[in-house]
């Protein structure tokens, strides 16, 4: 009866929780995007997980009424599906979100006529080829790829290109953009030119030319000659001094990381779009030139966040102090000294508190990141400063401390000695009892002894006294004898 009572209530308020959780179904586009579960129940405390972590959850628990947002980044691969289980965990009650995210394969730019690395000789010439989709624009960063124009009617594209009058080998790009979204590059390589008999390549143009032909004197290009890049990536546009038509080319510090530095070349300027940094701070030269000038350009980006320590100081207490992160979800301090006041728009604001001692402590800031990895930020406050004493203050502390030093020795020997008198009077009235009572004993063995004496002789007189007494009843018979014999 029991049981089926149980199962009754159970029904009943299942149906109860599982309306109250709206909806129960998510569908997500492929581009992603966020959607909203409600709680309706006014006190029920709740838990929620997610099995897939592909969608992510602003919050997993509380109590009472609540809506909980659910995120997903694109989908540039399968079907996504996921669970989320909502627990009534007083009640014993879970209620499952089911989750899906479609998937789109996006359409490819196909290129007809050429393949992605174009070859052409040394000498002066055109080309062209054909895609099958709309373009926005195509354009390209290198000025001897003279002109590049779009037939919209036959959706060809037209490339022609000057001579190479070096010896070396140069690279050009030609950047396709179409309406809809899609790009490509297209890398055009020119052969360098073929040196006949005494005839010596002009040397003062292109990318891999001799260095020394340049004055690097008379270049002025770049009004900054160094840029710093914060770790979360930047774009920044150079307008460039005296400099029209021109050729550039990034060295990288790093070969291992390169092609962090995507460069856009307009007229008389440079857009220059540097990635996000997840390492250590990195840097890259863009040297520009323009016939016999060159000028240099280094670009320094920052380490990222989790490799940063921020030096806090003691005498400064309560000054806010902010760092930037970007897609997270929450910020939490492992230490009661460091308090986060606020933390929103990529941004974590924090405080801390003044450091009395004169040791340097450290905390942590924990921060979780949408995809629920971990990592710590080290917070580093130096100790309190002190005021240096003078050679007097030193002395008179000194004496004052050899004074409490005395005077503690002295207090603790006057204690022992006493300690140490009531023991020895201790000892001396125990030797004393202890001879008194052996005394007493001794005294008592011989007045024990002699009143044994005094009883064994008392006993052997009454007996001496009734053996004379019977030997004279005797005698008295044996003369009465006699005188009854003689008669």
């Amino acid at each position: 009866m029991k049981k089926i009572i149980f199962l009754i209530t159970t029904f009943l308020l299942s149906g109860t929780v599982f309306s109250q959780v709206s909806p129960t179904v998510l569908n997500f586009p492929s581009k992603g995007g966020n959607q909203t579960i409600e709680l309706s129940l006014d006190t029920a405390k709740w838990k929620c997980m997610c099995d897939n972590g592909d969608f992510v959850l602003n919050k997993t628990s509380g109590k009472g009424k609540a809506e909980i947002t659910v995120f997903c980044s694109e989908n540039k691969g399968k079907e996504r599906e996921g669970n989320i289980v909502v627990l009534y965990y007083e009640e014993q009650i879970q209620v499952n979100v089911a989750l899906k995210q479609a998937t789109e394969v996006p359409e490819k730019l196909i290129i007809t006529g050429i393949t992605k690395n174009h070859n052409v000789n040394y000498k002066k010439g055109k080309f062209f080829f054909k895609v099958n989709k709309d373009v926005e624009f195509v354009t390209t960063e290198q000025n001897w790829i003279n002109d590049v124009t779009y037939s919209y009617s036959s959706k060809t594209i037209n490339v022609s290109y000057d001579a190479n009058s070096t010896k070396n080998n140069r690279i050009g790009t030609i950047v396709i953009q179409t309406k809809d979204g899609l790009s490509e590059i297209i890398t055009l390589i020119q052969e360098g030119k073929k040196i006949i008999n005494d005839e010596i390549a002009d040397n003062n143009e292109g990318f891999n030319s001799d260095k020394n032909s340049f004055n690097d004197k008379k270049a002025l290009f770049f009004p900054e000659p160094k840029l710093m890049i914060d770790n979360n990536g930047d774009s920044k546009s150079i307008i460039l001094k005296n400099a029209k038509k021109f050729d550039y080319e990034i060295i990288y510090d790093n070969q291992a990381q390169q092609d962090w530095v995507k460069i856009t070349k307009f007229k008389d300027s440079l857009m220059v779009f540097v990635d996000i940094n997840s390492g250590k701070e990195r840097s890259c030269k863009i040297i520009l030139r323009k016939k016999k000038t060159r000028d240099t350009c280094i670009i320094i980006q920052r380490e990222t966040i989790s490799q940063n320590v921020f030096a806090v100081k003691s005498f400064d207490p309560y000054k806010t102090n902010t760092f930037t992160v970007l897609n997270f979800l929450e910020a939490s301090s492992n230490n009661d000294w460091i308090i986060i006041t606020a933390q929103d728009d990529g941004n974590v604001k924090f405080q801390c508190k003044e450091n009395e001692t004169e040791f340097e402590r450290t905390g942590t800031i924990t921060v979780t990141f949408t995809n629920f990895v971990k990592d710590s930020i080290t917070i580093s406050q130096e100790g309190k400063i002190l005021v240096k004493k003078t050679a007097n203050e030193i002395l008179r502390t000194r004496v004052l401390y050899l004074f409490i030093a005395s005077i503690v020795f002295a207090f603790f020997t006057l204690v022992f000695f006493i300690l140490f008198l009531v023991i020895y009077n201790e000892f001396r009235k125990l030797y004393k009892n202890q001879n008194k009572l052996a005394e007493n004993y001794h005294t008592f063995q011989t007045t024990n002894t002699l009143w044994y004496y005094e009883e064994e002789k008392t006993k052997t007189n009454e007996q001496i006294k009734s053996l004379k007494e019977a030997n004279r009843i005797l005698t008295e018979r044996n003369e009465e004898l006699q005188k009854i014999n003689k008669e």
